[in-house]
């Protein structure tokens, strides 16, 4: 290679593994949860009118969506 080359590649070294940004896509996935879990929260202490019912819908978006979390994190944080 002579030095006047002009090199268009990233060399490899620069290119940044993908466990980080597998990582950084579930942080991000569990900032917008936690987001999304706040609102909920909110909508369900305004406008619930039946305790049975707001029980039941707590227990299962708990039963619902934290394992999808946990298996996200173990996922995210193995790889």
């Amino acid at each position: 290679m002579s030095p006047n080359s002009v090199q268009f590649t990233p060399p490899i070294d620069s290119i940044p593994p993908l466990s980080d940004g597998v990582l950084f896509v579930f942080y991000a996935i569990a900032i917008i949860y936690l987001i999304f879990t706040g609102v909920l929260y909110y909508h369900w202490q305004q406008y619930s009118t039946d305790i049975k019912i707001n029980w039941i819908t707590g227990i299962a978006y708990i039963a619902t969506t934290l394992p999808l979390m946990l298996i996200m994190s173990i996922l995210a944080l193995t790889i």
